[in-house]
């Protein structure tokens, strides 16, 4: 709910179908944002980035034309305890 609130308040004017625009899949949009905030949650993700995310047609959904993701590497000392 938290992301689908947040792609509703984003200015996407242009994936909601603005000027005749075919209209972006924003559920998928949504559900990419809390995939991916869900991944960089992970205590063994220090950073994850997907850049960019190309949203297509309504119900075609999202792809990752790039991403990152760097683990968390724990201290010598974090890792023998």
């Amino acid at each position: 709910a938290e992301a689908e609130a947040l792609v509703a308040a984003a200015p996407l004017a242009h994936l909601r179908g603005a000027r005749g625009r075919v209209r972006g899949d924003l559920a998928a949009l949504a559900e990419a944002v809390l995939a991916i905030s869900r991944l960089a949650a992970l205590d063994e993700v220090a950073e994850a980035e997907i850049n960019p995310l190309l949203v297509r047609r309504e119900g075609e959904g999202v792809v990752a034309l790039d991403a990152l993701v760097v683990r968390h590497v724990a201290p010598a000392s974090e890792e023998r305890a």
